[in-house]
Formats: structure tokens, C-alpha cells, sequence
């Protein structure tokens, strides 16, 4: 499967509200139009369990069944049929029961296939109304926001992304035992060289997409603000000041440093899962978390759009 992946038609069997129910689309743009609790998020969600194992809204699988049926392997089912440049695909979800406990199954074309598997060949962004507050949420929220519009065309980045979250949690079990006398340093040694490259590269890989969002900015002529995405992230301000090389040398030496008081505290001092962005609105000379109610969520619209282009 490639990335430019397009649904075709998507099929619900007793998929929450939707005792079945079948879309067909036929256009590049879809408005889900109707009446409150008719399940137009419904349809979306079950879009999103492509993507990850418990969809946009982080539910428990039982859930999403219709809760007019008792649990049946049978009675329960998201189908969608996909095409790329590869050709036509048929993937089925399906929910089973194995001891007491539920699982996520997905099979591709009649087979089954791994779930970090699939969910890596899936490329998908999604906009939530909760998002409307993204400048005045934390930090991490604001993170997470901008690698998920990386993600969607940069399986690299993604991979990068969850390489460093396991190296530095292993980092963190390491430096637990740090006053121990047989205390060891040559695996740790390993581990905050590879922790300083990929960070080195996750940070790039975040200014290019800055830097990518404020040349269209620059460039748009539409009645959309323009604007500036700023990365603010320590490491992201020396990227601004040093070469990579000299920001990674420098990383090693921070982690070496950082190690007595990262093992005090339980966490990582410097990391570029600290990483933040400002929005500066260019037509008013305001920052995002300082416009009127409304203006943040047409600077967010803005952001979208650029994203798509």
C-alpha cells in the first residue's frame, strides 16, 4: 500500500449506532451532514481505527459495538475497500475475544496482518473540535499536534519518534542504579549517542516543516492570516545558533552531565520531547495565545490549509 490512498466505500456492521450502514464516496472532498447523535462521528471514527488501535477517541474496543447486541465475532465489522497506485485493497476490522480479553483484528486483502504493521502503511490527519484550544493546552498536546501532520507523509519521522521514546525510557531504567559501584557506563554510553543523532534528526525534521509551513504562508493569497510557526524548544533554539554535528557533540555531553540529577528525579532534563511552537498571526502582529476568542481557530483553519498544500 502506498500513500496516496483513497476510500471507495466504507461498510458498518453494528458499529455503535450504525446497524449497518454503507458509504459510498465518489469525490475527493465529503460532508457528512445531519442531526445530533445520527453518528456522523461514528463514520469518522471508524476511519480512524485504520490508523490507530482504538481510534480518535481512545475508546475501549467493546464499545464501539452496538449496544443493542451481545458480543458475537460475527455480529460486529468495519469494512472498507482502498485504492492506491498498487491497485484495489479490501480491509476488514474485526473485534475477537481471546480469554477475556478484547482484540483489535485487521486483515488485508483476506489475510490477517500485524496491527503496527498496517498502521504504519497508514497515513491519516485528523482535525478535532477539542483542537480548537491547541495554543493554550500544554506543550506536549501543541507536539503532538505538529509530528502528526509530519507523520502523515513521514514514516521516517514517525519511526524516529518512537526509536527515541524507547531509548530514553531505557535510558531512564539504566541510570536508576547510576551510585551503584559495578555501575556499568558503556551500554549507556551507546544508548545517549543514538538518543543525541535521533534527536538531531527529529529536530530537523520539525524545522523543515516549519520552515515548509512559513514559505506557503509567505506565499498564500487568500483571506486566511498569514503566519509564523516558531519553534521554541531549547535544542530547536540551537539548531538557530550551531551546526547539527556541534547540537549533536553537545547533546551527548548534556546526557552525560544530566545523569546524577535525571536518576534523582526520574526524568529527562533535556530531551526534544520538550519541543514547543508559537503562532505568530503576521496581520495583526499578534501571537495566537494572545488573539480574541474566534482568532485561534481561524489561524488553526490557516495552519490546515498550508499543511494540505
Amino acid at each position: 500500500m502506498s500513500l496516496d490512498l483513497k476510500i471507495n466505500n466504507i461498510f458498518l456492521l453494528n458499529y455503535r449506532n450504525h446497524k449497518e450502514l454503507r458509504v459510498d464516496v465518489d469525490k475527493n472532498i465529503i460532508l457528512i451532514f445531519g442531526e445530533n447523535g445520527s453518528g456522523k462521528t461514528n463514520i469518522l471514527e471508524s476511519i480512524s481505527l485504520l490508523r490507530v488501535n482504538s481510534g480518535f477517541r481512545g475508546s475501549k474496543l467493546l464499545s464501539i459495538i452496538n449496544n443493542k447486541q451481545e458480543f458475537n465475532e460475527n455480529i460486529f465489522g468495519a469494512k472498507f475497500c482502498l485504492t492506491d497506485s498498487d491497485g484495489m485493497h479490501n480491509v476488514v476490522i474485526k473485534i475477537k475475544k481471546r480469554l477475556d480479553q478484547y482484540k483489535k483484528i485487521i486483515k488485508l486483502n483476506d489475510k490477517e496482518v500485524s496491527l503496527k504493521a498496517f498502521h504504519e502503511k497508514i497515513n491519516m490527519f485528523w482535525i478535532l473540535p477539542k483542537m480548537n484550544n491547541i495554543f493554550l493546552s500544554s506543550s506536549s498536546e501543541r507536539r503532538i499536534f505538529l509530528d502528526s501532520m509530519i507523520f502523515s507523509y513521514d514514516l521516517n519521522h514517525k519511526k524516529s519518534v518512537s526509536e527515541y521514546n524507547k531509548l530514553q525510557k531505557e535510558r531512564l531504567k539504566i541510570i536508576k542504579h547510576f551510585n551503584d559501584k559495578n555501575f556499568n557506563t558503556q551500554w549507556l554510553d551507546t544508548i545517549e549517542r543514538k538518543l543525541a543523532a535521533l534527536g538531531v534528526i527529529i529536530c530537523d525534521a520539525r524545522r523543515q516543516f516549519s520552515k515548509k509551513i512559513n514559505l506557503f504562508s509567505s506565499q498564500m493569497k487568500t483571506p486566511l492570516p498569514k503566519i509564523q510557526l516558531l519553534m521554541k524548544g531549547e535544542l530547536d533554539l540551537e539548531f538557530e545558533k550551531n551546526p547539527a554535528l556541534s547540537v549533536e557533540e553537545n547533546l551527548i555531553k548534556r546526557f552525560f552531565k544530566n545523569r546524577k540529577i535525571d536518576s534523582i528525579i526520574g526524568k529527562t532534563s533535556l530531551s526534544v520531547n520538550k519541543t514547543d511552537f508559537e503562532i505568530f498571526n503576521k496581520n495583526n502582529k499578534q501571537f495566537a495565545v494572545d488573539c480574541s476568542t474566534g482568532e485561534p481557530k481561524v489561524i488553526l483553519v490557516s495552519i490546515i490549509f498550508l499543511f494540505i498544500q
